[in-house]
C-alpha cells in the first residue's frame, strides 16, 4: 500500500482477509509503520484470478523454464499441450513469438529480443494484459441482490432506435450514435461506471477515471416514479485499422452499477503495447457500509463497427 499524500512515507504489505465484491479488509503485516493515517491506496502484489486463464505453452518451446517463471511472477499459470483448458497460447515461430486468444481467435505477435529474459518479459506482460482485459469483459455478479437488480434498467439504443439490453450485440455503422440509458425506479442514488473495451486490448473509463449518478426519484416526478440518464457514445473503426485494410472492429461497453462509491481504476488498461497513462482520480473516498458494497451488478454490450 501506498500513501495518496504523505510523500515521506514508505510503501507497506498487506494481505486481504476478507474479500468482499467492492470491499475488502486487509492487514498490515507491520501496522507500526503506518499508524492511524488515512487515504492510503492498495496495489495488488498477486492476483489469482488471473489463474482463471491458464496459458498453454508446449514442452518444445524455446526457453520454456524462463517463460513459465516470468508467468508465475504474473499471477498467471503455464499448462502443457496435453492439459486442457486453456486461455491463451503461445508458439515459437522463428524469430518471433504468436501468443493466441482462444476466445476470441485473434493472434499477437510479440519479436525475440536479444536477451533471453527479456523475450520471456516481453512475451508474458502481453499475455498478462490479454489476460486482464479478457478478466474485465467475463466480469459477472452471479448473485446480485433481487431488490437492487429490480431497482434499476440500464439498455442501449442504436442508431435506428432499437433497443438492446445487457449480453446483445449490435451492428453499427463508423461514427455512428448509441445511446445508453440508465432507469433508477429505486429509493437511493446509483453510481455508474462505463468501460470501453476496445479493439486494441484498450479498457477505457469513459468518465476519465470517475463516474456518474443516477438520483433517486423524485416523489413528484410524473414518469411512473423515475429518474433517467442518458450517454450518446460515437462508435468509430480506428484510423490505426483502416489503414491497414481493416473495416471493421469489435468493442464492449461494460457498466458497473453500484449502490454506493467504488474504485474501479485498476480495470483500465492502455492500447497494447503503449504506456499506460495516469489519470487522476476525483479524490473522493470509497468505502462505507459494507452491505451496500455487496449490491453492485454488471452490463455487458457488444458493438461491432463497419466503415462501408
Amino acid at each position: 500500500m501506498e500513501n495518496t499524500f504523505a510523500e515521506s512515507q514508505d510503501p507497506c504489505v498487506a494481505t486481504v482477509t476478507c474479500a468482499g465484491a467492492l470491499q475488502s479488509t486487509l492487514e498490515v503485516i507491520n501496522p507500526t509503520t503506518i499508524g492511524t493515517q488515512t487515504w492510503w491506496t492498495a496495489v495488488a502484489l498477486t492476483r489469482n484470478y488471473l489463474n482463471q486463464y491458464p496459458v498453454q505453452v508446449p514442452r518444445d518451446t524455446p526457453f520454456r523454464g524462463e517463460l513459465v517463471a516470468a508467468l508465475r511472477e504474473r499471477s498467471l499459470c503455464a499448462v502443457e499441450e496435453d492439459e486442457s483448458p486453456f486461455a491463451f497460447a503461445v508458439r515459437s515461430k522463428g524469430n518471433h513469438y504468436e501468443i493466441s486468444d482462444k476466445s476470441s481467435n485473434e493472434t499477437v505477435d510479440v519479436p525475440a529480443m536479444a536477451h533471453v529474459r527479456a523475450t520471456a518479459d516481453q512475451v508474458c506482460d502481453v499475455i498478462q494484459h490479454l489476460a486482464k482485459f479478457t478478466m474485465v469483459k467475463d466480469f459477472a455478479n452471479d448473485t446480485p441482490r433481487n431488490s437492487f437488480q429490480k431497482s434499476f434498467n440500464i439498455s442501449l439504443v442504436g442508431p435506428s432506435g432499437g433497443t438492446f439490453y445487457s449480453g446483445s450485440s449490435m451492428q453499427v455503422d463508423h461514427r455512428d450514435l448509441v445511446t445508453l440509458i440508465a432507469e433508477n425506479t429505486g429509493d437511493r442514488e446509483l453510481y455508474i461506471y462505463i468501460f470501453d473495451l476496445g479493439p486494441e486490448w484498450q479498457v477505457e473509463n469513459i468518465f476519465q477515471a470517475n463516474h456518474d449518478v443516477v438520483p433517486q426519484p423524485q416523489k413528484d416526478q410524473t414518469s411512473r416514479g423515475t429518474a433517467r440518464k442518458t450517454w450518446k457514445l460515437r462508435m468509430e473503426v480506428p484510423t490505426e485499422m483502416t489503414d491497414k485494410g481493416q473495416l471493421h472492429c469489435n468493442d464492449a461497453i461494460v457498466v458497473f452499477v453500484t449502490a454506493q462509491l467504488a474504485s474501479f481504476d485498476l480495470l483500465e488498461l492502455p492500447k497494447l503495447n503503449k504506456p499506460a497513462t495516469r489519470i487522476a482520480t476525483d479524490g473522493t473516498r470509497r468505502g462505507g457500509d459494507r452491505l451496500l458494497s455487496e449490491e453492485w451488478a454488471c452490463f455487458y454490450f457488444s458493438i461491432i463497427t463497419h466503415v462501408r
